[in-house]
């Protein structure tokens, strides 16, 4: 252990790194795949502290000279020895008063650094800030893993309103970048690397944690988190205690958090549906639409009806039973379930355990949320009744949620479920402050109440659980569906919805493997105008393409919108059916491999790193003729998925094989077709907004078999060049085992295996295996 009194010691030590080295079950973003030496140079002679990463992607070095500094504006990333910035310009603690807040930046404020400390390549420091009378001790600790520098900060002694991770300064061009579903973040990009700052949203005693995302200066734009620690109905706050995680690389996969939520137990169930998202009434219509549904053979539907409650919509929650006698009562909204269950649909209801509305049968001022003040916190308005309703405790959502959904499933046999809000919402807004609470006033608190919900609603419904989309990376795997809305950390209406560049990198390397997520929100979002109002509209045809489009990009599942939104909501399902539920059938459990992104100026397909390199300035600007919009996803058991969203561009991909399944709207002889099936065509011109198509490999298959002089020769055909195939023989039938003999990585379509025989065997059976 090093400490002050052997400040003339300078130590250094390099340690070899792995990917293996992340933190289990964290937020932290992952180290690169490649071996990298970390390293770290301690100097208590000058305060200087450095540490180092060397890899086959270059260097990078996060030094740290305080002298008499406790803020992060000493902290500085070294890119290649050659561009350095300040990450966190002056971020730090603040010092709470009995009334005001004083920050890093404030006028008047000294620091004193008190114990510089190292163990290991770990770097502990502990600070006194002072303002007038006014103290505040705490400590940051310090320790590198990969490219990213592990930050923790915690308080010691007096109170802290929170911590701010500020802006960057002295950065070249910096420009933020807003990654759809990534809602409670954004990255930096700057000098041709990524960075990304945030807290760890699994381990926070925070109130509050939002996105920044603003210009400050042509160095300095504001693009990382603040964690606010407000005070509970008492006047106390929690102590802070935060875990940060900076990262710079040029990659931009490098910068992404991880999302440790488990995979759904539904996934395999889920990918298999089309969700139906209803909201028409009287039941006899919903019942009729479901109907005219079945009798065009539209299948796999999971029917959610959100307009049936005792009340009306968004009115006298908690309180839903039984029907809305005005729609047709008990009786109709039986009939829909029954029309529903015997086409094989699933069926759910609409749920909400946030809103708790004061003309509610339940109604108890006790069981909501808390304000600062003491006074209940407001939730949604209901702008038909004009009735105000106030937010449910999340410590109590639960005690509501078993009472009402078992008798929900009870009077109409449902089968799955729909919750909506706590999915979509940033925990940070739903945050009780009453001081009686257990682990009042964090968000972390709200945060774990709301994902207990589901596995209840679960159990409550024996079946699946749908939500409201937005904030949904924190629940996805925890909810078995959303239905996905597009959004993003950034604050400028151009960073949500269709107005966002198709950078999908996030949703399939860091959510796909939890489940598979409907749709991409409600058209009315999905297709919101310049300043992200809803646009309640009637969607044609090519809208209705381009919303299918995106789906593919994502690789998430099929939407039905309710039908008033659409221009036919029949043909909208078939369209559905014949090619989302045939595409996610193929991508749903498979792993992306390979994303590439199309730059039509120069013709060729790049990384979203490059792109962004590219056209820092103008690749999220969807009237650049640079906007990133055309994108090709490979996944790991040979499908491909190209999509085409530019505005004004079209797109000539190349792809598959001859005799592969292709999916597209394509372009032929001057006219948009929609075709699915297997063809020899592996050319597709792709039209401009809503154009894609997908290619799954024919299934290899033995298509001959020839004995010739005691050598047994298998012609195998339709391989997929580059894919591992395995043969696998068995020496009896029917087969008990069969025994692997030889594996291969084909490099053409089709090739001969041969093996000799012997006496040994009377007979001798073979299978071809494919390895994804």
């Amino acid at each position: 252990m090093l400490t002050p009194l052997r400040r003339a010691l300078i130590c250094g030590m390099a340690f070899l790194g792995w990917a293996s080295i992340a933190r289990a079950g964290s937020v932290q973003p992952s180290p690169p795949s490649a071996t990298f030496t970390n390293s770290v140079n301690f100097d208590f002679t000058h305060d200087v502290f450095s540490f180092s990463y060397q890899g086959s992607d270059g260097t990078l070095t996060y030094q740290y000279a305080p002298a008499g500094n406790g803020s992060f504006y000493p902290l500085t990333c070294v890119v290649n020895g050659s561009y350095t910035f300040r990450p966190s310009n002056f971020g730090g603690l603040s010092l709470q008063t009995s009334t005001t807040e004083i920050f890093p930046w404030s006028a008047g404020v000294t620091f004193t650094l008190l114990s510089p400390q190292a163990n290991g390549n770990s770097l502990s420091t502990q600070w006194l800030m002072k303002s007038g009378t006014n103290r505040l001790t705490y400590n940051l600790q310090f320790q590198m893993v990969g490219r990213t520098l592990i930050i923790g900060a915690t308080a010691v002694s007096g109170t802290s309103g929170g911590l701010y991770l500020d802006r960057c300064e002295n950065a070249t061009n910096p420009v933020v970048v807003c990654v759809p579903y990534l809602t409670l973040m954004n990255v930096l990009y700057t000098g041709g690397v990524f960075g990304s700052m945030f807290f760890d949203w699994e381990n926070t005693s925070a109130s509050t944690i939002y996105p920044l995302d603003s210009v400050f200066s042509t160095t300095s734009v504001y693009y990382a988190h603040q964690a606010l620690y407000l005070p509970r109905t008492d006047g106390t706050r929690a102590s802070v205690n935060e875990t940060i995680y900076l990262t710079v690389s040029p990659s931009l996969a490098d910068v992404l958090p991880n999302v440790p939520n488990p995979p759904s137990p539904y996934k395999k169930l889920v990918s298999n549906y089309l969700v139906f998202d209803n909201w028409e009434a009287p039941f006899a219509t919903v019942n009729s639409q479901v109907q005219s549904l079945r009798s065009a053979s539209v299948s796999n539907l999971w029917v959610l009806v959100h307009n049936w409650q005792n009340g009306g919509y968004d009115n006298q929650y908690p309180n839903v039973l039984p029907a809305n006698p005005g729609f047709g009562g008990s009786a109709g909204l039986t009939n829909v379930s029954q029309t529903a269950r015997a086409g094989g649909y699933l069926f759910g209801l609409h749920e909400n355990y946030v809103d708790f509305y004061p003309n509610a049968a339940a109604w108890n001022p006790a069981a909501c949320a808390l304000n600062s003040d003491g006074s209940l916190k407001q939730a949604w308005s209901n702008s038909s009744t004009h009735v105000q309703s106030y937010e449910m405790k999340p410590t109590l959502a639960a005690n509501y949620l078993t009472n009402f959904a078992p008798q929900i499933h009870s009077n109409y046999t449902t089968t799955a479920s729909f919750l909506d809000v706590h999915s979509a919402v940033n925990p940070s807004d739903k945050v009780d402050y009453d001081a009686a609470t257990t682990n009042a006033g964090t968000f972390y608190q709200t945060l774990s109440r709301y994902r207990t919900l589901y596995s209840l609603l679960r159990a409550a419904h024996q079946g699946p659980v749908s939500g409201e989309g937005n904030y949904h990376l924190l629940s996805v795997g925890y909810i078995d569906d959303v239905e996905a809305q597009i959004d993003s950390g950034g604050s400028a209406p151009a960073a949500h919805g269709s107005w966002l560049p198709l950078i999908v990198d996030f949703e399939l390397l860091k959510l796909h493997d939890k489940t598979l997520t409907h749709g991409v929100g409600y058209y009315e979002r999905f297709f919101s105008d310049q300043n992200n109002s809803p646009q309640y509209l009637t969607f044609p045809f090519p809208a209705v393409l381009e919303y299918l489009a995106t789906e593919l990009a994502y690789g998430h599942g099929g939407f039905i919108p309710t039908p008033g939104r659409v221009y036919d909501y029949v043909a909208t399902a078939q369209l559905e059916q014949r090619h989302i539920l045939a595409a996610q059938a193929l991508y749903a459990n498979a792993t992306p491999v390979n994303i590439l992104y199309h730059d039509s100026i120069s013709n060729d397909e790049v990384s979203v790193s490059d792109y962004i390199r590219r056209y820092p300035t103008n690749f999220a600007n969807s009237s650049e003729d640079h906007y990133l919009s055309q994108v090709r996803v490979t996944y790991n058991n040979g499908v491909v998925v190209c999509v085409n969203r530019h505005p004004s561009r079209q797109w000539q991909v190349q792809l598959g094989q001859p005799g592969g399944f292709f999916n597209y709207n394509a372009v032929m002889n001057g006219t948009n077709v929609q075709w699915v099936g297997r063809t020899n065509l592996t050319s597709y011109l792709l039209p401009q907004t809503n154009g894609w198509v997908v290619f799954a490999p024919a299934i290899p298959k033995i298509s001959a078999i020839t004995v010739t002089n005691g050598t047994v020769n298998l012609a195998i055909t339709n391989l997929l060049p580059g894919f591992s195939n395995q043969i696998q023989r068995s020496l009896s039938f029917p087969v008990a085992n069969w025994d692997p003999v030889d594996t291969f990585v084909s490099n053409s379509s089709q090739t001969n295996w041969l093996q000799p025989l012997t006496d040994a065997w009377p007979q001798a059976f073979y299978r071809l295996v494919q390895f994804w």
